[in-house]
């Protein structure tokens, strides 16, 4: 997806988020905890959250406005 996104796509980043909580969905229904998940989650979103806002902050336009 990294690449993706390196590659001015926009998907990439929706893909990513798809991807994490498909992650989240997964380990709440393998018996683990809830509290497992959730951790993963917020561990998991954190670089993912940083991408976002950088790419959403700036001068306009922004670089997720140029973003094919």
């Amino acid at each position: 997806m990294l690449v993706v996104i390196y590659g001015w796509q926009k998907w990439g980043v929706i893909g990513l988020v798809l991807v994490t909580i498909a992650q989240v969905v997964a380990i709440g229904n393998s018996g683990l905890p809830a509290a497992v998940a959730w951790i993963f989650f917020v561990i998991a979103m954190a670089p993912v959250a940083l991408l976002i806002a950088l790419l959403c902050s700036g001068p306009r336009p922004t670089v997720w406005e140029q973003m094919e």
